[in-house]
């Protein structure tokens, strides 16, 4: 399977070269909500959606780092928190981004 490709789910395995997204924050309201995002495209995917206050690309985050700036998608646009881990120091050993967005449902 390709990193463009997606993971299809419940009774597929998810192969070292995929890029996986998912909510990361327990069902319920909360203050935050977390999505995460691992793999080789994950810093990829958040510099699409991601703009750090302080203008540095989210390619050049070091890794260990969190950056305060804006969520956007269409014609949403809020306050978030990146995190960024990278490989091989992250919690799976690839590149890892968390997102922090406000509210959770």
């Amino acid at each position: 399977m390709s990193a463009g490709k997606l993971w299809r789910g419940p009774g597929s395995s998810p192969q070292h070269d995929d890029t996986i997204v998912a909510v990361s924050s327990p069902p319920g309201a909360s203050l935050v909500a977390v999505v995460r995002s691992c793999g080789p495209r994950a810093l990829e995917i958040a510099s699409g959606l991601f703009e750090p206050a302080d203008g540095e690309p989210v390619s050049r985050i070091p890794g260990s780092r969190a950056r305060a700036g804006r969520f956007t998608a269409g014609a949403l646009s809020f306050p978030a928190v990146l995190y960024v881990f990278r490989a091989p120091r992250s919690y799976t050993g690839d590149d890892l981004v968390e997102l922090h967005i406000p509210g959770s449902l």
